[in-house]
């Protein structure tokens, strides 16, 4: 895992880009039927510009869901990672 993360703190960015919505979207949207989908990736890419993408994915989902809990007025002060994802200082 160290490894990994060494890997990864060095590509600040990716060129591909992960929509995360693999069982559809959730709150506040709720369409089952949307899907997830990489854009941009081409042979050149590897592992490490993947699981970038995964990661930047997934956390710019959540970022929407803070701005739209912002637009409601709740205004979180901190965020609870769970699951395997939690293990990585790099997505954390």
């Amino acid at each position: 895992m160290d490894c990994c993360n060494a890997v990864l703190a060095q590509r600040s960015n990716t060129p591909i880009l992960f929509l995360p919505y693999l069982v559809g979207t959730n709150a506040p949207e709720f369409d089952s039927n949307t899907t997830g989908v990489f854009w941009g990736l081409r042979q050149e890419h590897d592992a490490y510009n993947i699981a970038r993408a995964v990661m930047e994915g997934v956390s710019f989902v959540l970022r929407k869901n803070c701005d739209y809990m912002a637009e409601a007025g709740l205004n979180p002060s901190s965020i609870i990672a769970t699951g395997g994802g939690a293990k990585s200082a790099i997505w954390c």
